[in-house]
């Protein structure tokens, strides 16, 4: 807003305190959590087609239930993420339509949201889940729309940065853990132009995204 250019300000290094947004450092009664990176992940729109049609008058064996086949589905990526120890997989909307109590739906759409601190293996369970969706879907006479719509690299944090906050949390007299932050932050993002470290502190009951979201000093 002027004639004078902006200036750019070197950065030596990024250090960021958050809540755990988890359940680990309560559990283990550990009071700082060494955060050594950030898990990749991977968005999924999935879409169901089969046939819409009366609930009543329609006999089981006839139908092409996408909410069937959703359920199926949904079961089979908590048996894929629970193979691979660090894994979470999660859907957070499910959508039928035409969403009515005495029809059976045409269509069911819902999202999936896998993550873990290995990018093969993290690609592994994204194939894993495509592929049990065209199998269900072939079992169960739906199509289907398997789209990946947003992903996001692993990171790793800067080593040096990491080993400071161990030994600060160590030489206070702070029980702590190495620790990989499951959730997305700003330190992910600077970690692109900066060297960047994390400090975890526990939080009530491990919850985030919540009202009863709490911590204590």
């Amino acid at each position: 807003m002027g004639d004078t250019p902006c200036k750019s300000f070197p950065i030596r290094a990024y250090y960021e305190l958050h809540i755990e947004q988890g359940p680990i450092l309560e559990a283990e009664n550990t009071s700082i959590g060494v955060v050594t990176g950030g898990q990749g992940a991977y968005w999924t729109h999935i879409t169901l087609h089969g046939q819409g049609s009366h609930a009543g008058t329609t006999p089981m064996h006839y139908r092409k239930d996408p909410i069937m086949g959703a359920s199926r589905i949904i079961t089979g990526l908590r048996e894929i993420v629970l193979k691979q120890p660090g894994a979470v997989g999660t859907v957070g909307r499910l959508e039928t339509k035409p969403a009515s109590i005495n029809s059976i739906p045409g269509q069911v759409f819902f999202t999936v949201d896998t993550r873990h601190p290995n990018e093969e293996i993290l690609a592994n369970i994204n194939l894993d889940l495509k592929n049990l969706v065209n199998s269900i879907c072939s079992e169960e006479g739906l199509e289907n729309e398997f789209s990946i719509i947003w992903e996001a690299p692993t990171i790793n944090f800067h080593e040096e940065c990491v080993t400071k906050v161990r030994n600060a949390a160590e030489s206070l007299g702070y029980s702590h853990r190495d620790i990989v932050s499951g959730a997305g932050h700003d330190a992910c993002q600077m970690s692109h132009i900066a060297p960047t470290g994390m400090i975890f502190i526990p939080c009530e009951g491990g919850l985030s995204h919540d009202e009863a979201e709490n911590t204590t000093p």
